[in-house]
């Protein structure tokens, strides 16, 4: 029988986290370096705007999800670090 420890499954799963974030992180740079700012900036400048311009509202929409994602995934990798996780099935 394969035994298989959690140690290693947990590592996996963390290197998985890992890449994922390294792409949300390149999206995210993306837009920072699109619009020449921080997300907070753009976001009151977005919110504040007199006319609404969709092509800046959906790259809003879309680089609030990549943070919000992120974030996420930032703590799942804690989680993980800290043990805070159980293996189903």
């Amino acid at each position: 029988m394969l035994r298989i420890h959690k140690k290693d499954i947990s590592e996996l799963y963390r290197l998985k986290i890992l890449s994922e974030m390294h792409v949300l992180s390149d999206r995210i740079a993306y837009f920072e370096k699109k619009y020449n700012c921080v997300f907070k900036k753009f976001e009151k400048t977005v919110k504040e705007g007199n006319k609404e311009k969709y092509t800046e509202w959906d790259d809003y929409l879309e680089w609030k999800a990549y943070l919000k994602s992120y974030d996420y995934k930032k703590n799942e990798i804690k989680e993980i670090e800290n043990n805070d996780f159980k293996l189903v099935g």
